[in-house]
């Protein structure tokens, strides 16, 4: 149950490719793959809604 004051996350699957290759394979397939990084201040932005990633990889 959320906070009033905490928004609540959207849902997303984390994509956490083991070389460039399959990263590339994944971004070619998925029009909503988006690279990311930023550790703890990424979730932070997710969670104001400022970026909502469909697809992410780490």
């Amino acid at each position: 149950m959320a906070s009033k004051n905490r928004p609540n996350m959207r849902r997303f699957d984390l994509i956490e490719p083991k070389s460039l290759q399959e990263a590339c394979v994944i971004i070619g397939d998925d029009p909503e793959a988006k690279l990311i990084a930023g550790g703890t201040a990424l979730l932070a932005i997710i969670k104001q809604g400022l970026y909502l990633p469909q697809t992410p990889l780490e």
